[in-house]
């Protein structure tokens, strides 16, 4: 039995038109058939005068069931249709980078590198960065206290904490700086202020020496510490985490330069530490400890503690206060007596090591600041005895003089660590 198409009567085509009009395609389309699918095209005549013709049942043959056409060409997308694709992949990449930037980013550490402040999560990938004008390179080249990433306020996101120090030299002061998990400022402290002291105007400009996340109880606090750039006094604050304001300061006159958290009274809470020079200024001073509570003004003054002529700058606020020994070396050549380092050992006794240029001196304190023993390097009696050769020194190293060597001082709150008075009380005189 013949298909249906077979037994409709024959019917002549006679041009592209017509062809593709039975087709119900395209003349484009049937001439691709033609040329991919061997439709059954007639041509009359040669050349570019040939006259093409077909027949439908030819047509209809072609076109049975187990025969497959070719497909349609895809036609082209209209311009409006290309730029609604456009916006949708624009807008999914805008979508996707907030989502990134808003879900739970964990931060892990962050670096300063070409005056740029930048921070990376725990794929090391970059999250954010900020540039800055020209900041103090070589301090951030040393290890030194300048970044920071954690938890401040306990919400369990994490924010950086940025010490920021100008080119020395700058008119603007040091800062410290608090950024959300997403790089947005929370806060900034701005170090030290303008101050007169004992008749000397000691302008603003402070750099920021450490900062560290302490605890008092229940009470959380972030303590900075800032030298003045040049000349003294020391700032001591503490800060309220969350936006940054002080809660205490102390002040003190000199450098701090060392600082260790130790619990000396065994309450659970932290005493600082802070070592530096006690020399307010003219003068090479003494290398002194400063021991504060958490917060400062906790620790009442103690009695004496207002004959200092710093009282109104310290205010008294110190736990316990410690002067260290000057050599004859530090006064005759006018180098400083600078504590170079201060840790706690493993025995729990704390090691301060005062330095003057070649020569080192040991002190080891109990936790209740009391001096356990005195060491010196070997150099210091032929240093001493090379001075006394050049007329430098009236008198040779001799045991009484090391042995007043091996003697601290304490004291109500920070004295003049230049005053006559102070010189003499620690030669034991």
């Amino acid at each position: 039995m013949q298909a249906p198409a077979q037994l409709r009567p024959r019917k002549l085509l006679q041009s592209w038109k017509e062809i593709a009009a039975y087709l119900g395609v395209t003349v484009r389309t049937v001439q691709r058939w033609e040329k991919e699918g061997s439709l059954p095209i007639h041509r009359q005549g040669t050349g570019r005068r040939s006259r093409v013709v077909a027949y439908s049942d030819e047509m209809d043959s072609w076109l049975r069931p187990e025969k497959k056409p070719v497909a349609e060409p895809t036609k082209s997308l209209p311009v409006l249709v290309w730029y609604a694709l456009i916006a949708v992949v624009i807008l999914g990449a805008a979508l996707g980078t907030w989502l990134w930037f808003h879900s739970e980013v964990e931060l892990k550490r962050a670096v300063v590198e070409d005056n740029t402040l930048k921070v990376f999560d725990e794929q090391d990938r970059l999250v954010w960065q900020h540039a800055f004008p020209p900041l103090n390179m070589q301090f951030y080249s040393q290890p030194s206290d300048t970044t920071l990433v954690t938890d401040l306020d306990g919400d369990a996101k994490k924010e950086v904490l940025f010490n920021l120090v100008p080119t020395y030299g700058s008119a603007a002061p040091g800062r410290l700086l608090c950024y959300e998990t997403d790089g947005r400022l929370r806060w900034q402290f701005t170090y030290g202020r303008q101050r007169l002291i004992s008749g000397r105007d000691i302008d603003r400009a402070y750099v920021g020496m450490f900062f560290r996340i302490v605890q008092a109880g229940s009470r959380r606090f972030v303590l900075t510490c800032a030298n003045h750039h040049l000349w003294f006094p020391s700032q001591v604050a503490l800060l309220d985490p969350s936006s940054g304001k002080p809660v205490d300061e102390y002040w003190h006159p000199g450098g701090f330069f060392r600082l260790v958290l130790q619990d000396l009274d065994g309450d659970r809470v932290d005493e600082i530490l802070l070592a530096g020079l006690n020399n307010p200024g003219q003068g090479v001073g003494h290398a002194g400890l400063a021991v504060l509570k958490i917060p400062f003004s906790s620790v009442a003054a103690k009695p004496g503690a207002e004959k200092s002529p710093f009282f109104e700058l310290t205010k008294g606020k110190e736990w316990a206060y410690l002067l260290f020994p000057r050599l004859d070396v530090s006064t005759i050549e006018g180098k400083l007596p600078l504590i170079t380092e201060m840790s706690v050992t493993g025995d729990r006794r704390i090691l301060v090591r005062v330095t003057t240029e070649e020569i080192h001196s040991f002190y080891y304190l109990d936790f209740k600041l009391r001096l356990l023993e005195a060491r010196f390097t070997d150099n210091l009696v032929a240093l001493h005895d090379r001075l006394t050769s050049l007329g430098l020194l009236d008198h040779r190293m001799t045991e009484k003089e090391i042995a007043s060597f091996r003697r601290i001082e304490v004291f109500p709150t920070a004295p003049d660590g230049n005053s006559a008075e102070v010189v003499a009380r620690l030669k034991g005189q």
